[in-house]
């Protein structure tokens, strides 16, 4: 995973950079935005933060995301504790101009309100946090085990995606916008343990769950990685 993490950022700058840097009518006009992502507020790893667009061609669009993780409050039961960490998105769009519409029935705003369009991108994500847990640890040559030991942890997350969405204007001037997104791909989690008694490690959960098991998050492991967004848009200028 990380390999290909590295191709995407590579090919990104490499595109940017390619592109021409000439203007379409209209483009001095909100092609810069700040945002802020409300779905990932609500998930169980609470990630809040602002993140930024920026449209440097008629079609192409870049947004850069910083987020602060920690427990969410939503939830209780997680299996962690003092989660602290971060979560970086670089996310490279292409829009379909001529499937911009007007959706006035569902939005009766005036002027150019309610006016939707869509896009496809690649989305690229770092996230790195620190956290505290308990688990049960065994030792072979001693024949013990310990139940519900506390340890530190620190996890590392890459993930790629492809995703797809919508932005609806919501106001007249163009500047207020609704972003809906939604993506599919895998990520990768590597975790380094901290506080285990020399000789002791974690047994093995493959073969001990259903096909449905979720890894824990002081588990190495990889998976789907499904980013879903519902962003409220500022446009700048």
């Amino acid at each position: 995973m990380k390999y290909f993490f590295s191709i995407y950022f590579t090919f990104t700058f490499h595109f940017l950079l390619a592109q021409s840097p000439k203007k379409w009518e209209g483009m001095e006009k909100n092609n810069q935005y700040i945002s802020f992502n409300f779905f990932s507020i609500a998930a169980p790893q609470f990630a809040i933060g602002p993140s930024a667009g920026w449209w440097y061609t008629e079609r192409s669009e870049i947004l850069i995301e910083a987020a602060y993780v920690a427990t969410s409050p939503f939830y209780t039961n997680t299996g962690f504790s003092k989660l602290r960490g971060s979560r970086w998105l670089l996310e490279y769009r292409y829009h379909f101009l001529n499937n911009r519409k007007r959706i006035l029935p569902l939005l009766p705003f005036r002027s150019m309100a309610g006016k939707i369009e869509t896009f496809i991108g690649i989305q690229g994500m770092v996230k790195p946090v620190r956290f505290n847990a308990k688990a049960t640890f065994i030792n072979s040559v001693l024949n013990d085990t310990l139940y519900n030991y506390p340890f530190t942890a620190k996890a590392n997350t890459l993930g790629l995606a492809l995703i797809g969405g919508s932005v609806i204007n919501l106001s007249s001037n163009e500047k207020w916008k609704l972003e809906i997104a939604i993506g599919l791909g895998g990520k990768n989690r590597k975790v380094k343990l901290k506080n285990i008694p020399s000789g002791y490690q974690k047994p093995s959960s493959l073969g001990i769950r259903e096909w449905l098991y979720i890894a824990p998050l002081h588990e190495n492991a990889g998976g789907l990685h499904m980013p879903i967004s519902l962003r409220l848009r500022y446009c700048l200028n």
